[in-house]
């Protein structure tokens, strides 16, 4: 996995789940431990319509569209870059563009 530069709250993050996992504290040692868990068994079982949201930036980028061609459910893919300035996990330092773009579906999804 590439190296880059970890926000605060993410590396904060980390160190939780290393803690709560018995795991190193780094990036692959996490991803690593948390890729042994997920929700391949029970996909199938998703029928609501799914916003599958994805950023350029993200620790393990490519995992969210992977989640979003499993679905057999009504969904969509944001996938959020450089541009919106919401490239990072979970929109992090990009809540501003993130949040106008989530209320704007949830107004037109629910």
């Amino acid at each position: 996995m590439p190296k880059f530069m970890i926000p605060d709250s993410v590396a904060t993050m980390i160190a939780d789940y290393a803690w709560k996992q018995g795991v190193g504290n780094d990036v692959d040692a996490v991803v690593q431990e948390l890729k042994k868990y997920n929700n391949t068994d029970i996909i199938d079982k998703i029928t609501c319509k799914m916003l599958v949201l994805d950023g350029t930036a993200e620790i393990t980028y490519g995992e969210a569209k992977k989640l979003y061609d499993a679905l057999k459910c009504p969904k969509e893919y944001l996938l959020f870059d450089e541009e919106t300035t919401a490239q990072c996990h979970s929109q992090m330092g990009g809540y501003g563009i993130a949040s106008e773009v989530l209320a704007d579906w949830l107004e037109e999804n629910l």
